[in-house]
């Protein structure tokens, strides 16, 4: 019962502040600076676009593509991840992959609980320390890429912002994904302008209309306002 109240808490908190944000008085503005400038006009963010469309529900390039973990988190600036525990997920990429892509709840909890499992193992025994945040910001990542129309990406900054820190990192994730799915749901009319903006404003057609999900506007969005809080 207590943590169902507390989850209840939890969304409360993350819909009012969408709410807060996204509404008709400060739609413009939010498609002029975290939409338009902080993306569509910004070169080294146009670049990241490129990549994240390459890779997104491209399981054939992961396969493929030897070192394809530690590309991914060097594109994303993931920092202060062991790079042994790089090297260890592309060995296992073709057991890792499927559990991710088939998109079951239990299962993704498994995926994250094995990588929390092996970084603490890798820390047992390094003599340089790392930030456990790094690997639940890349969990978050690696999921939204094959299921990006449930799952949002996650770091720290988003999760001080939406004030989620006060559960586990995967429940954080779960929940700000979900409370963007029913948003998002709920007003496709907000969300058709953010993707007629998008279309007008990518001259370079970096964009494609097909794979722009929900999930990834307000990702755009809220990265710029949990950046402005660091």
């Amino acid at each position: 019962m207590e943590k169902e109240k507390q989850w209840q808490n939890i969304i409360n908190s993350v819909s009012q502040k969408i709410t807060s944000l996204i509404n008709e008085d400060n739609i413009e503005n939010i498609i002029q600076n975290n939409i338009v400038k902080a993306h569509l006009e910004n070169k080294a963010m146009m670049r990241f676009h490129e990549y994240y469309f390459k890779v997104l529900q491209n399981k054939e390039y992961f396969l493929q593509t030897k070192n394809v973990f530690q590309e991914f988190g060097n594109k994303y600036g993931i920092k202060n991840f062991p790079k042994e525990l790089y090297s260890q997920f592309d060995e296992n990429k073709i057991d890792i992959l499927p559990n991710i892509e088939y998109g079951n709840f239990d299962g993704l909890y498994d995926v994250y609980r094995d990588f929390i499992i092996s970084f603490h193992n890798f820390e047992f025994y390094s003599e340089k320390k790392h930030d456990i945040l790094s690997i639940k910001s890349f969990y978050t990542k690696l999921v939204h890429t094959f299921i990006p129309k449930n799952y949002s990406m996650l770091d720290n900054n988003i999760i001080c912002y939406f004030n989620t820190d006060s559960v586990d990192f995967f429940e954080a994730f779960a929940c700000i994904s979900r409370v963007y799915e029913l948003w998002s749901e709920k007003n496709q009319d907000i969300i058709q302008r953010f993707r007629e903006a998008i279309e007008k404003h990518d001259t370079k057609k970096v964009f494609p209309k097909d794979k722009i999900t929900d999930l990834k506007i307000l990702d755009m969005i809220f990265w710029v306002e949990a950046k402005k809080n660091v």
